[in-house]
């Protein structure tokens, strides 16, 4: 199957490669309280099995450290990608790589679409692009934001009002980076961008995808796949008549946690067998992310936690208006909550759910937090990145 025509206005539209840190990108200095190290953070979930987990030992409460103002960002953004030196933050029309210990920008590109999902490894940041019904992944320099290939995708979006079909956020996995558009899951050669298999799923995707022992999985709208990742060949699908998820499944333990509507289920990662399913939520629900004995899901304002091997449910944490995903460290979860025009970054203990700290009113996005360097990033109103250190 041949690829659609290249773009006359081409996705990747890169302006300029900006050295002038100062130019349009303002750091509300650091305090200087922490150094710059710890663990990173280097895609959506934090690593490929989207267990949103980070290593950093992150005791409440915090003190707020310091704001990175991104320019022409907006309310809608994907959680920054930390790697050790850089953030990488998408922006409304572009991507900005950051340093991390000041704030000032090393270089930005501009891109069609938003929610860029960027991805770091090693040299090369990996991010999507979407306009219309056109799509691609781009692969950059992470040093210099340089342009080193680009695979435009033959099949972008559904007929489904906007729902399903869109390019997922890539997943890095072996040789090559997973990612979905259309009803086509491809494995792209990570060096050369050349396409190294394609999979045909029965309906458009809805999911990222989530990596196993050697696994892929992913959703569509009815379905559950596993794939192959070397050779791209079906390994099992779990089907249901529910809607399936629009968030990247959750792989801990030999389990893949999935879910349909209201309906949460651990599937064991080699066979799709049910392992078990949670008593329904109250709404739909989406895997959320596992550390230790838990694994969690979300609705839009209740967060609940798991027992890994049965499903009970443990706890419930429930606001409002609105809770994020988490970031998770070493028995704390850090989320976002919005009350009406407030919001606020909120610690849950993860024994039994209860508030612990909870900072001063702000106005913080949607947007999961990530934890990184030492640090909770999370992403705020406009765009911009506020940074949180433990105040002991």
């Amino acid at each position: 199957m041949s690829g659609p025509p290249r773009l006359s206005q081409p996705i990747l539209m890169v302006l300029s490669v900006l050295m002038c840190l100062l130019a349009a990108c303002t750091a509300i200095p650091f305090g200087g309280t922490a150094p710059m190290v710890g663990s990173t953070w280097l895609m959506e979930g934090g690593n490929p099995q989207r267990v949103r987990t980070s290593e950093d030992n992150l005791v409440p409460p915090l003190v707020r450290e310091g704001e990175i103002e991104i320019e022409s960002a907006g309310l809608f953004a994907s959680p920054p990608s930390i790697g050790p030196e850089h953030l990488y933050v998408d922006m409304e029309g572009g991507l900005d790589a950051v340093a991390a210990a000041d704030g000032s920008r090393a270089w930005r590109i501009r891109l069609k679409g938003f929610y860029l999902s960027p991805v770091v490894e090693g040299d090369r940041v990996y991010v999507r692009a979407e306009a219309g019904n056109q799509g691609a992944l781009i692969a950059l320099d992470a040093g210099n934001g340089d342009l080193l290939w680009q695979f435009d995708f033959p099949e972008v979006g559904s007929g489904a009002e906007n729902m399903g079909g869109h390019v997922t956020a890539p997943l890095p996995a072996g040789r090559s980076l997973v990612i979905a558009s259309g009803r086509n899951l491809h494995a792209i050669d990570h060096d050369t961008g050349a396409e190294v298999w394609r999979a045909r799923l029965a309906e458009p995707v809805t999911s990222s995808a989530a990596l196993g022992d050697g696994v892929a999985y992913v959703a569509d709208f009815f379905n559950i796949y596993a794939f192959d990742i070397e050779s791209g060949a079906e390994m099992w699908r779990h089907g249901d008549e529910q809607v399936a998820q629009f968030f990247a499944p959750v792989v801990v333990a030999g389990q893949v946690h999935v879910s349909f509507q209201n309906s949460f289920r651990a599937l064991d990662g080699e066979t799709g067998d049910v392992v078990w399913e949670s008593e329904p939520a109250a709404g739909p629900v989406i895997p959320a992310g596992a550390a230790g004995d838990r694994v969690y899901s979300k609705s839009g304002h209740r967060l609940r936690a798991h027992d890994l091997q049965t499903g009970e449910v443990l706890w419930t944490y429930e606001t409002l208006n609105f809770v994020s995903l988490p970031a998770i460290s070493h028995g704390y979860l850090y989320v976002v909550i919005r009350f009406g025009e407030g919001s606020h970054l909120v610690a849950l203990d993860a024994g039994d759910g209860t508030e612990v700290w909870r900072s001063a009113r702000m106005d913080l996005a949607r947007t999961a937090p990530v934890i990184a360097l030492g640090r909770v990033w999370v992403r705020n109103g406009q765009g911009g990145i506020v940074t949180f250190l433990p105040a002991n």
